[in-house]
């Protein structure tokens, strides 16, 4: 509910950040102007030699992969900010007198300042039943809850 949402948010850790609304998916909610860069790894490309007696998860480069897409999120922030600060030097060079621009320059402002304060990421996985059917395990067994773990 709308009224415990922040205090289960990881938002609710950051000093300043209030939560005013979700996106369509309802994935998480966030404070105005603020954005999350999404990524998904597909969990079956970590099984070796899927469907046989020999499959294994491939723990080292599930590691490597991980470090590689959380770096590139973070990167993603960088080159985002980097485009506000285009953006915004784009209108300041516009004819339009500022009261003209002022919305404008606000929102641009806003997405720049949460991007640097907040610097959102979203590390998701898919095929997870893929995964484990791949390991010779079926999914509904406490067997899968050890492999998931």
């Amino acid at each position: 509910f709308w009224d415990k949402q922040h205090t289960y948010s990881t938002s609710s850790f950051y000093p300043g950040f209030k939560n005013s609304s979700t996106n369509p998916c309802s994935e998480i909610a966030m404070q105005g102007g603020d954005s999350c860069r999404l990524i998904a790894v597909n969990l079956y490309n970590f099984v070796d030699n899927p469907f046989t007696e020999n499959a294994s998860f491939n723990h080292e480069k599930f590691y490597k992969v991980i470090y590689e897409t959380q770096r590139l999120m973070d990167d993603l922030v960088d080159l985002e900010l980097e485009a506000v600060e285009k953006i915004l030097a784009k209108i300041s060079q516009d004819e339009e007198p500022d009261f003209i621009k002022k919305n404008e320059i606000d929102t641009w402002k806003l997405l720049a300042e949460n991007g640097k304060n907040g610097r959102r990421t979203g590390l998701g996985f898919t095929a997870l039943a893929d995964a484990v059917a791949a390991l010779g395990v079926k999914f509904d067994t406490d067997e899968a809850l050890e492999v998931v773990d």
